[in-house]
């Protein structure tokens, strides 16, 4: 099922426009906490050079990633992958750069920690 969040609606261009400043041009791009996928979606297109990985820590939040990615039908937008933030063990080995959107505000400080951790790592 493919959720839908309006926040994304009206955050995707301001974050794009500091995106397309900060982001390499080609490389893997991890995104956790991909929620909807809406913003995958969305960033994968503008993005074209980027493998774009999206993950989430819940496993029923990953259908809706992967519904949003195939009606993008954009190939550098990857399958959907489970990361639990707050664990050490983390399914992509290496990123050229990762997005975090939306999480830390939400998530246990445990998430926060992890999410560092696994930055400094990667």
């Amino acid at each position: 099922m493919m959720r839908h969040a309006p926040a994304t609606e009206r955050n995707r261009e301001p974050l794009l426009a500091v995106l397309k400043e900060v982001l390499p041009a080609s490389g893997v791009l991890l995104e956790v906490a991909s929620g909807t996928g809406q913003h995958a979606a969305f960033f994968a297109r503008a993005f074209p050079g980027l493998s774009w990985q999206p993950t989430d820590g819940d496993a029923q939040t990953l259908e809706s990633i992967d519904a949003w990615r195939v009606e993008a039908g954009t190939p550098n937008l990857l399958p959907a992958r489970l990361l639990d933030a707050s664990s050490d063990a983390w399914p992509v080995e290496h990123a050229d750069a990762m997005l975090c959107v939306n999480m830390i505000h939400i998530a246990p400080w445990a998430a926060c920690q992890g999410l560092m951790r696994g930055a400094g790592s990667r």
